[in-house]
């Protein structure tokens, strides 16, 4: 028999079943039930494990996923003893071996702090395919399901967040996007000779040139605040964002522009123009925004 202390309460192992039989025959309480199939027991039963020995379960619950939603990998759930943390699942062993379990808390066994665990790096091809979707304009759920088939409605959006706010992924989809501009053959100054000619044309309706002015106030925004950072997770950027080291030769562009005449210094122009269109306090403008939501799209 050996126990192992756990915020200072004692917690046994017996090596036989007669060592257990003759420890509990001299308590008030007398022998408690031995439970020969552990994956059954409820949680505070003592029972036998695959390699002989009697233990308690401290522990035992379901296995849940985002929000609360059970898991049906493992619709067992797990248990959590003395020694270390079971699935309990047909198939999986019990022991108790301390050396093989370092953390107790852990289904693998081992400690935190890096042992055993390497983040997540590089796209997989589903993953990839869920972004062309993107780029093509499909809703990001719709998109996830597309790809993955259909899941629960809270893990649908738990991953979808997840997946939005991992850099490595929000990298590949800048990329992504970038390649499917160049295809086009679309770069970054054309992106902004165009935005300028619908933000200074008569022709062009006023919630058109309020969304280009818009447009070219969040690019130069994110250029003087050195914003552009190409691994940064989060929304979805705007194309000047988009295309990472080509934002200098945008704001260069930008420059040359005015230089010609085709407009003034552009945080001039754009704060002028803004303020020429500014809905008045006293009333609110129907026009729409190329905005948040479009750009978190």
């Amino acid at each position: 028999m050996e126990h192992i202390d756990i915020s200072g309460v004692p917690h046994f192992i017996f090596d036989t079943v007669g060592e257990f039989r003759q420890f509990f025959e001299r308590t008030p309480h007398g022998v408690p039930t031995l439970w020969e199939n552990w994956r059954e027991a409820p949680e505070g039963a003592w029972i036998l494990s695959d390699d002989g020995r009697i233990l308690q379960i401290l522990k035992r619950s379901a296995i849940k996923g985002a929000f609360g939603v059970a898991k049906t990998q493992h619709p067992n759930g797990y248990c959590r003893t003395a020694i270390g943390t079971f699935f309990c699942d047909d198939g999986i062993l019990m022991d108790t071996n301390p050396d093989k379990h370092p953390s107790r808390y852990t289904f693998s066994g081992r400690k935190g702090g890096g042992l055993g665990y390497r983040p997540k790096c590089g796209i997989t091809r589903k993953e990839r395919l869920w972004m062309v979707q993107l780029i093509r304009g499909a809703d990001p759920y719709d998109a996830y399901e597309t790809v993955f088939g259909s899941v629960e409605p809270a893990y649908l959006i738990a991953r979808v967040t997840k997946l939005l706010s991992e850099a490595r992924i929000m990298k590949a989809l800048r990329e992504e996007v970038k390649e499917a501009l160049n295809e086009e053959g679309i770069d970054i100054k054309k992106l902004i000779r165009l935005t300028v000619q619908i933000a200074e044309s008569e022709d062009a309706t006023e919630s058109a040139r309020l969304s280009a002015i818009k447009m070219l106030r969040d690019d130069l925004e994110a250029v003087s605040e050195n914003a552009a950072m190409p691994d940064a997770p989060g929304r979805l950027p705007h194309e000047a964002e988009i295309v990472g080291g080509e934002v200098d030769s945008g704001r260069d562009e930008a420059r040359r522009l005015a230089a010609e005449g085709a407009f003034v210094d552009p945080d001039e122009k754009v704060q002028s123009v803004v303020d020429q269109t500014a809905v008045p306090e006293s009333g609110e403008s129907d026009a729409p925004f190329i905005g948040d939501e479009q750009l978190a799209n």
